[in-house]
Formats: C-alpha cells, structure tokens, sequence
C-alpha cells in the first residue's frame, strides 16, 4: 500500500522588479532556496498582491516606476500583516543615503546590484528563519499571557469563595477551595501562595473542621493581592 506524504508548505516570496529578467533569475534562485514565488511588476500591483497572499519575504527593487521602493515598502508596513513581514531591498546604489532611506521606509536588509545570486539565496532563508522566530516568540509570549490572565481570573473567584467559606463556617466548600487555589497556584509559579493554601488544605483534612480563627485566610488574601500585582506587571511588559 502506498503511503500518501503530507505536503510541506513552502515560504511564500514575491519578488516586485519592473526589469522582467530579474524577476525570472529572482524566482529560480527563490525557488531553488525552497520558496513559493509570486511576482509584480511595479508597487502598484505590488499591494493588493501583498493583501492577497501575505508572503513570508518581499525582495523590492527601488528603482521602478509609478511607485518606487521606497514607497512601496512604506505602503506594505501599513498594510495588515505588514508589519513584520521581511523585506529586502535591491538598489544599484551604492551610497549611505539611499541605504538610509531605505531603513527608514522600513527594510530589514539590502542587497546590492549586480546582484550575488548566491548569497541572495542564502540572505532571504536567514531572514525568513529569523522572521519565524520573531512569530514564534510573540506567540510564546501572547499564550503565556493568556494562561496568567485565565489563571488570574480563576484565582479572584477562589480567593472571594475562601472567604464566603469561612465567613459561613462550610468546612466542606474551604476544602475544595483552598485545594483549587492550591494546585493552580503551584502550577503558575505563585509557590509561596501554593503553601499557604497547602497548609490550609491539610488543616481541613486533618481535623475535619474550620480553622480557629481567619488569620491564614487574611495571609492568603494579602498573597494573593500580591501575585495578582506581579503578573499584571508582566502581561502589561509583554
């Protein structure tokens, strides 16, 4: 029986060069570097093609005519998914101006002409590797944001029924509470507020009973209030 393999996506490339020629020798060097490639011919037809297909990498000559690359690399940061798409810009200048306007417009990297056609592959797969790692990281970073968002949420409530608890002497509800708040505690890093309700889990469990007075709820309320404070800081950092 013969085994279908799953296709692997190539990277999406769109090379915009007016020079026809270049655009040919662009896309066979891309597509030998294991990209997908699209092309446009000036800036123009550049933009909506950019919406359309969202390309991993834009190589964007400079020098074209209606809107140069300047100008279309400006346009593309605006643009949804713009923003951090990789972009190389390809001048025949040599000067420290033009690769300063260049920057400015918002390029990651410029290659300059006559163009080194091995090395082009080689710059737009590091690019492209370091744009994937950019993503990856920001998505690390929004999910741990939302794990401390959802644990937050989850813990004010557990905290609240803490007390309703021991205010209505329900020995049974303190339990299941303070074992709650305990394992996601543990689970989040707030190891300090972990053991406090550990200790408060096994009070309950040993003698089967509230306990004498709310003095532990009170440190685990002020814990809590702490934590909470902590891991706002760090969602609002990231």
């Amino acid at each position: 029986m013969k085994v279908k393999r799953p296709s692997i996506v190539k990277p999406l490339a769109m090379i915009v060069d007016d020079d026809r020629s270049i655009r040919l020798t662009m896309s066979a060097v891309l597509a030998k570097a294991d990209f997908e490639v699209i092309e446009a011919e000036n800036g123009r037809m550049a933009l909506p093609l950019f919406e359309s297909r969202k390309p991993d990498i834009v190589l964007l000559d400079v020098d074209m005519p209606e809107m140069n690359g300047y100008e279309t690399c400006t346009a593309i940061r605006q643009l949804p998914g713009g923003e951090h798409v990789q972009v190389i810009m390809v001048t025949g200048m040599d000067d420290s101006e033009s690769a300063k306007r260049a920057f400015e417009a918002g390029a990651n990297d410029i290659i300059r002409k006559p163009i080194n056609w091995v090395m082009l592959g080689h710059r737009s797969k590091n690019l492209f590797k370091a744009s994937q790692a950019f993503i990856e990281a920001q998505e690390q970073k929004s999910f741990a944001a939302d794990i401390i968002q959802a644990y937050l949420e989850a813990a004010d409530r557990v905290v609240n029924d803490l007390r309703e608890a021991y205010t209505a002497q329900d020995a049974d509800r303190l339990l299941r509470a303070a074992h709650s708040l305990k394992s996601s505690s543990a689970n989040i890093g707030a190891l300090t507020l972990a053991e406090l309700t550990k200790g408060l889990e096994k009070d309950c469990r040993t003698n089967q009973s509230m306990p004498n007075d709310g003095q532990v709820i009170d440190q685990i309320e002020s814990e809590f209030a702490a934590v909470k404070k902590t891991l706002q800081t760090e969602i609002e950092l990231h």
